[in-house]
């Protein structure tokens, strides 16, 4: 379950967007899934300049979340 908004405006050579995303996932035991974080954002601006160029920048946002597994080798948690 959870929601997601998108949200663009292009005028001329100019485009910027932003969309967020709000997530609930649990598994079949009904139990909150960790490695999902619950709150995801991304922010953008674009300008054309010539035909074939763009200069962009982009911003993301990953909430915090959890994993249980832990990787052997390194002893870091995923």
């Amino acid at each position: 379950m959870g929601l997601e908004i998108n949200v663009d405006y292009i005028v001329k050579s100019f485009r910027s967007f932003f969309n967020y995303t709000y997530n609930s996932s649990i598994d079949d035991n009904k139990a909150i899934i960790p490695e999902v974080a619950k709150h995801i954002a991304n922010l953008g601006f674009s300008y054309n300049i010539f035909n074939n160029m763009d200069l962009s920048i982009r911003c993301n946002y990953l909430g915090g979340r959890k994993n249980p597994q832990i990787i052997t080798t390194t002893g870091m948690i995923l």
